[in-house]
């Protein structure tokens, strides 16, 4: 009778992590990251916005280049005194004034530079975001969806429990009490498949929405996965790094910068500005009567260096200074505390890695322990020294204790980019090297 107990389940522990159905073609890691990409609502955003910055160079530059205007004009007039008289005049101005000095236009174009670094590095961020949020989601649907092959493997195996102990209470070997232990495992089993299901079908949404379609199957993770330490293997080491390339620290450096430039064009409002005007004029009064001068026309041409000096705007220009002044220090604290969440983030990530790997040598020990565990209490079942209480708990532990072995490599994965990403340095070679980690496209 015993083999007739531990031979179905001991299958069915061998193919947890496996679909009972026919082979069907499964998404990899870099499929869902392409279509994200091509989808993600998020992404597209960030590239116009980044569009959008690009055009700051062009338009500041603009502020220190020479510009030119033509006027034309065409008047008809009614004239009174000291004669009545009714004439046009005509006439254009052609003017090319270029910019000597403007502190605000210098300090604008040097903003400007500034600013299109920002939008570039805010895509770049938006880019590591996304991969990042496709890595999490695709192994949070797989650990779904092995937890969910793990409920109806348990629940299958709680129903040969149940089936064997009927039978055996039939023939007097076992007692009410063991029927009662082994259906209430059975519901609690098949309560844990409707959650498991549910679970599973949310992840898998939440990964079409990124992807921009129903996602159905994802390529399952090898047996046997590389456990790499972080390298270099110095957690000072990255935390340097990560103050040099963590793209959110360069974000808060660069609005720093930009307010520094903004509060040194606010003292604009106090200098004077200088431009060179050439203008070419004409002028036909033709139609004027010669009495008040008319019945000729005029052509002239002048340079001119002039001058504006600002004398009072009503305390405006101080107030715009004080301000700007005041923005500046905001963003300093700022990118005082970025950098500090920064180091606090490359120190937790770094010691992710090293306590993923541990776990997952730990949850793969407690692994063998949990089935050898079983078996002693299957055994001890059958001598009539173990309850059926035991044995159920035996088995539950073994279903947690795979559980904890499958949640654990994701982690180690996650755990492993999610350094690279606060370090800066995550890129989609990092995705294609974890990708060569999953089995090819297919589930079985």
């Amino acid at each position: 009778m015993r083999k007739k107990i531990i031979l179905p389940i001991a299958c069915l522990f061998s193919g947890a992590f496996l679909l009972t159905a026919a082979v069907v073609q499964a998404e990899d890691l870099l499929q869902i990251y392409t279509l994200a990409v091509q989808h993600d609502a998020g992404l597209a955003v960030a590239g116009e916005k980044k569009a959008m910055g690009m055009e700051a160079v062009p338009q500041g530059l603009a502020a220190l280049l020479p510009s030119s205007a033509l006027t034309m004009q065409h008047s008809a007039v009614q004239l009174h005194d000291p004669v009545s008289s009714r004439y046009n005049t005509d006439g254009y101005t052609l003017t090319l004034q270029m910019p000597v000095f403007h502190w605000e236009n210098i300090k604008g174009y040097e903003k400007s530079k500034k600013e299109e670094k920002r939008a570039l590095v805010e895509y770049a961020a938006s880019e590591q975001e996304l991969m990042m949020r496709s890595v999490k989601l695709y192994y949070d649907a797989l650990l779904a969806m092995d937890t969910q092959r793990l409920a109806l493997a348990e629940k299958e195996s709680m129903a040969q429990r149940l089936a064997y102990t009927k039978a055996r209470l039939e023939v007097g070997t076992a007692v009410m009490t063991d029927l009662h232990d082994a259906q209430a495992a059975f519901d609690l089993a098949e309560t844990g498949v409707i959650t498991a299901e549910d679970q599973r079908q949310a992840r898998l949404e939440a990964l079409g929405e990124v992807v921009g379609r129903p996602i159905t199957e994802l390529a399952p993770l090898k047996e046997e996965i590389p456990l790499i330490k972080p390298d270099p293997d110095a957690i000072d080491s990255w935390v340097q790094t990560a103050q040099t390339d963590n793209l959110a620290l360069k974000l808060a450096v660069l609005d720093r910068e930009i307010a520094e430039s903004n509060a040194q064009a606010a003292l604009a409002g106090h200098l004077p500005g200088v431009d060179l005007v050439a203008a070419h004029n004409y002028a036909d009064n033709g139609d004027m009567p010669a009495a008040i001068g008319g019945g000729f026309s005029v052509r002239s041409d002048s340079l001119t260096v002039q001058m504006t000096v600002p004398l009072y705007a009503g305390q405006g220009v101080s107030s715009k200074v004080r301000q700007a002044k005041a923005a500046h220090s905001m963003t300093q604290e700022a990118e005082d505390l970025a950098r500090r969440q920064v180091i606090r983030q490359t120190r937790d990530a770094y010691r992710g890695v090293v306590a993923a790997i541990a776990q997952i040598q730990a949850t793969r020990q407690v692994l063998r322990s949990s089935q050898s565990s079983l078996e002693a209490t299957e055994a001890g079942y059958e001598a009539g020294v173990r309850t059926m209480t035991d044995v159920v708990a035996s088995q539950r532990e073994l279903f947690r204790a795979k559980r904890d072995h499958a949640q654990s490599r994701y982690a180690y994965i996650q755990q492993s980019l999610g350094l690279k990403y606060v370090a800066g340095l995550l890129s989609a070679q990092d995705l294609q090297a974890i990708n060569a980690w999953n089995r090819n496209g297919t589930r079985d």
